[in-house]
């Protein structure tokens, strides 16, 4: 481990530059999710990428029946101070963390919010499991003939290559 400093903390640029790949080194700083067995309750938002597929990726791993999911459509610190928001949280923390009897184990396991484009969105679905069981998995190819996805394979022309356009023209008409 290459440390630096009073608190010999890592110097992770310079481990990035000596492993630019997944290793073994890598993999000692990743979170052993299936150790974590304790009442959790995780947030996960569409606002960012940056911790949306590790919220719900810890939600499956973490090894405990008392974990809560729930997504919403707002930015991450929005949701956050919000009212109904902290209630929320609060509940969950006086039940494990001050043993209050306050109905929390009946919150359903998941709650999701589907994104609503054209129309309202559905906010704080209840569910009981994640990934849902009844999901339907669908592989979409694209179709460079068309500029468009397509569920049937033999469809479409194979092996061209599609190259994203780094300089697209933005017209104001």
């Amino acid at each position: 481990m290459d440390a630096k400093g009073r608190n010999l903390a890592e110097d992770v640029p310079a481990m990035s530059e000596k492993y630019p790949f997944w290793n073994d080194y890598w993999e000692d700083k990743a979170a052993k999710l299936e150790k974590i067995n304790v009442p959790t309750y995780i947030l996960a938002s569409y606002s960012t990428q940056l911790h949306t597929a590790g919220s719900i990726r810890a939600f499956t791993k973490i090894n405990t029946d008392k974990k809560w999911l729930r997504v919403h459509p707002y930015f991450e610190w929005y949701d956050l101070y919000k009212e109904d928001s902290d209630k929320d949280l609060a509940r969950f923390f006086d039940h494990y963390l001050k043993g209050h009897d306050n109905g929390w184990e009946a919150t359903p396991s998941v709650r999701l919010t589907l994104l609503g484009f054209n129309q309202p969105s559905v906010i704080q679905r209840a569910e009981s499991e994640y990934p849902l069981a009844r999901t339907r998995y669908v592989k979409y190819y694209l179709d460079s003939s068309s500029s468009t996805a397509n569920n049937k394979a033999n469809d479409i022309e194979v092996g061209k290559l599609l190259l994203a356009d780094s300089s697209p023209t933005i017209s104001n008409s």
